[in-house]
């Protein structure tokens, strides 16, 4: 018997299932990464069109049929559209970006409410001009550090000691974090050397706890190409996946990309 749920919930991506139905899969905010079929969304009568957008929160109504299934849609109604993801392509590229890693890391039909509020802080932080690498980027370390995964920055991955900002450190995404240089000689785990300005920024980014609290903070290209660098081999590594969507957003993303 199914059981019928109500959840807010923002669509991550679309899948096309016959000429006029489609499969959704959302973030939702009680329920996690669900994916949901909508029978007939395409017909010109239907009553989901313009009640369903990438990136819009929606209200949902749908038929649970179990663990990890494709669910069956009753209602949806749009409740936030985020019209600014149509007007600034590098704010789409970091809602798509941070939505591809959520569609391939999050296993579904597992509640991850602290995910849904700092995806939902991301997509609203995307109105800021300006902000799309930032928030991005906070965006990922917030996601690891909910899932336990957060880079060791102020210690030595290794043996713990006390980094500080005059003693050279490496990064070593096997290790979880900083290395020290002794402890990095002494290991064949690849690590690369971290400027002591990209560290303090990545430390400052770690620590906020929305993306608003950053919007103070400057970056040059060559940090923000440093700090892209860095987290890229660390996600790599801890989630054994290859995100596309963060590659492409990337390459949008960087400040040489002529706007």
């Amino acid at each position: 018997m199914s059981d019928l749920i109500h959840d807010e919930a923002v669509a991550l991506r679309f899948g096309p299932h016959s000429n006029t139905s489609r499969f959704v899969v959302w973030l939702t905010a009680a329920h996690g990464r669900v994916v949901t079929l909508i029978k007939g969304a395409l017909r010109p009568k239907s009553h989901f069109l313009g009640q369903v957008d990438l990136f819009a929160t929606s209200d949902l109504v749908y038929y649970g049929h179990g663990h990890d299934r494709v669910h069956a849609t009753r209602e949806c109604a749009l409740l936030r559209p985020r019209p600014w993801l149509r007007a600034d392509w590098r704010a789409a590229a970091a809602a798509s970006g941070a939505a591809d890693m959520l569609v391939k890391a999050l296993p579904s039909d597992e509640p991850h409410p602290d995910v849904y509020a700092a995806f939902t802080a991301l997509l609203d932080a995307l109105a800021r001009p300006g902000a799309a690498a930032t928030a991005f980027h906070w965006f990922e370390l917030r996601f690891l550090d909910l899932e336990g995964l957060q880079p060791k920055l102020q210690h030595c991955a290794a043996c713990t000691t006390d980094l500080k900002p005059d003693v050279e450190a490496r990064f070593s995404p096997s290790r979880g974090g900083l290395v020290c240089s002794a402890c990095a000689a002494r290991s064949s785990a690849p690590s690369d050397p971290v400027p002591p300005d990209v560290l303090a920024m990545l430390g400052v980014w770690q620590r906020a706890k929305s993306p608003d609290e950053l919007a103070a903070v400057r970056h040059t290209p060559g940090q923000q190409r440093a700090m892209a660098r860095l987290l890229g081999a660390f996600l790599r590594f801890h989630l054994n996946l290859r995100l596309a969507g963060r590659e492409v957003a990337m390459e949008i993303l960087d400040e040489r990309t002529d706007g």
